[in-house]
């Protein structure tokens, strides 16, 4: 199955919360997989705009933190656990 990853990021960010989510990321990282794993992870505005919150209160740009806080996100947990989960140690 072919997906047009366009057509996919279009209808991932069809909220005004989603397109500045997107956005914020993309002045981070302007990378396909990065982006498209993030809105895969973070489904609703919801958490999207959790995840926006700590990167506005935090400055973080370190991309392989950001995705093990969208993880705790996602799974309603802490960085820690996710750690722990996923056999991290750094």
């Amino acid at each position: 199955m072919s997906v047009d990853i366009q057509e996919f990021i279009k209808k991932n960010t069809s909220t005004p919360i989603a397109k500045k989510f997107y956005n914020m990321l993309k002045e981070i990282w302007d990378e396909e997989n990065f982006l498209i794993s993030m809105l895969l992870d973070l489904k609703t505005d919801e958490k999207k705009q959790k995840m926006m919150d700590l990167l506005e209160e935090t400055g973080l740009t370190d991309t392989d933190e950001i995705i093990l806080h969208c993880k705790a996100i996602r799974d309603n947990t802490d960085v820690a656990t996710i750690k722990e989960r996923y056999g991290i140690d750094w």
